[in-house]
């Protein structure tokens, strides 16, 4: 009982995480003095999702759920809110990634967040309609794969923000991309050592059982014995891997999180709109003169502001 505690304890660890970030978010945006963007509210449903997911999923690694040869209610019960909250992350960050190129108009951004509330629901009931309609256990994973576009969208956003124009004349906001890239970066590799080892560790149902490429079933089921493909021990697979990248990763988009909101950075187009008509035919980000830009440079170098969300 309790192989799996590595992946268990982490998982804990992990969603304690995500709800102090998604709490340290929201006390940092009533501190200040602007009104909350678009995609810092995403940023705080995507932590809210996974701190949700996490919590759940521990009990399904702690109580085996995943290497039964027969699932109960109680394994339904276990693992619905973990896939469901998986896929509200993966959601929320697909709103980031829009929401941080172009700003929405808020009734189109209201409308999103019930799109998004809505397919929470039926991403419920699509799991619940697998386990009691006795279909592969595998398609119950599937919403899953949602954060593996996600994660590059994200990336993405990232890359054009840290090292291309779009990050303006402001060198803080520079140094807040770059720690939000690293995040990033270290959530996918996470994600990486996840899907990698899915196949022979995860147990007689993964994510990856329907990629072409792999295994069905599952390789963990095939082997002789079973689950000796996993080539990480069973009391700290590769889920913990995972956690631990993802736990340290929190802490740095948290804290560049806070601190693009603290240099009031904003989408370009949402900066171009707000000059006048005859500067936005010379618009250039690198152009756009950010006041305090030596104060908020200094700052960006002060460990005590770098911590300000925690």
């Amino acid at each position: 009982m309790f192989v799996q505690v590595g992946a268990g304890i982490t998982d804990w660890v992990l969603a304690a995480v995500c709800f102090y970030s998604f709490a340290a978010m929201r006390q940092h945006a009533r501190a200040s003095t602007r009104p909350t963007p678009q995609w810092y509210r995403s940023f705080e449903w995507a932590f809210l999702s996974e701190g949700f997911s996490c919590f759940f999923g521990a009990f399904m690694w702690l109580s085996g759920a995943n290497q039964n040869s027969r699932i109960h209610i109680v394994d339904f019960v276990q693992a619905c809110p973990m896939i469901v909250g998986m896929a509200g992350e993966a959601l929320a960050l697909l709103l980031v990634a829009n929401t941080m190129r172009t700003t929405m108009k808020p009734k189109t951004f209201e409308a999103f967040g019930y799109a998004l509330a809505a397919a929470i629901v039926m991403a419920f009931f699509y799991v619940g309609f697998i386990y009691f309609g006795g279909l592969p256990v595998s398609l119950t994973l599937q919403p899953c794969t949602l954060l593996a576009v996600a994660f590059p969208l994200l990336l993405v956003r990232c890359l054009e923000n840290s090292f291309g124009e779009a990050a303006g004349a402001s060198g803080a906001a520079r140094s807040h991309w770059r720690r939000l890239l690293a995040g990033t970066v270290l959530n996918l590799c996470g994600a990486a050592s996840l899907g990698t080892m899915d196949n022979d560790c995860t147990g007689r149902s993964c994510i990856s059982e329907f990629l072409p490429w792999e295994s069905s079933p599952c390789r963990w089921v095939t082997a002789e014995p079973m689950g000796s493909t996993c080539p990480l021990p069973e009391w700290f697979n590769h889920a913990a891997v995972m956690h631990i990248f993802c736990i340290v990763a929190c802490f740095l988009s948290v804290s560049a999180l806070c601190g693009l909101l603290d240099c009031n950075w904003e989408p370009k187009d949402k900066v171009k709109s707000e000059l006048s008509d005859s500067d936005k035919e010379s618009y250039s980000p690198k152009k756009v003169v950010v006041k305090n830009e030596g104060v908020r440079k200094r700052a960006a170098l002060d460990p005590a502001v770098l911590l300000r969300c925690f």
